[in-house]
C-alpha cells in the first residue's frame, strides 16, 4: 500500500512539475485558456514549478484554504501562487481577464457554439480571421 501511495505522489510530482514547465498549464488549463506565468508574464521554470507544487501541499494540507484564498484575493491567486510567485493569466484574443472565470466559462457555454452570420458581408474574410501575430506578454500583465 505505501509503495502505491509513493508511486502516486511520485508520478502527480513529476506530471504537475513537466506540464507547468514545458507547457505553462496543465491539460485542463490548457482547455480553458488559461496559463501560469511568473510576474512579468513570462512562462516559469522548473525552480518555480517546484515551489507551486510545495504550495499545492501547503494550500491542500490547511483543509483547502489556500485554494479558498484565489476567491478572496484581489489578483485570484492562491497561496502556491504566492509561495512561486505565480499568476494565471486567461489567454483568450478577445477575452478581458477577469478575476471571475467561473462566471466567464458559464456566459461562454450560455451563449452557445459560436456561428457565423450569413448576412454579415465581413463573414470569412480575412478581417474576422483569429489574429495569430506573436505579441510580448509583458506588454498586457499588469505590474505590481
Amino acid at each position: 500500500m505505501a509503495a502505491a501511495i509513493a508511486m502516486a505522489l511520485a508520478f502527480l510530482t513529476f506530471y504537475y512539475i513537466l506540464c507547468w514547465t514545458a507547457f505553462s498549464a496543465t491539460p485542463g488549463k490548457m482547455m480553458l485558456g488559461l496559463k501560469i506565468v511568473d510576474h512579468n508574464g513570462w512562462p516559469i521554470g522548473i525552480a518555480k514549478s517546484i515551489a507551486r507544487l510545495f504550495g499545492y501541499a501547503i494550500s491542500t494540507v490547511s483543509v483547502g484554504l489556500g485554494f479558498i484564498w484565489i476567491f478572496i484575493d484581489s489578483f485570484g491567486r492562491g497561496w502556491h501562487d504566492h509561495v512561486a510567485n505565480t499568476y494565471v493569466i486567461h489567454e483568450g484574443r478577445s477575452k478581458a481577464r477577469s478575476r471571475d472565470m467561473a462566471s466567464d466559462l458559464f456566459h461562454d457555454l450560455a451563449s452557445g457554439p459560436p456561428t457565423i452570420r450569413r448576412s454579415d458581408p465581413k463573414a470569412g474574410s480575412a478581417s474576422n480571421k483569429p489574429d495569430r501575430s506573436p505579441r510580448s506578454p509583458r506588454s498586457t500583465w499588469p505590474t505590481e
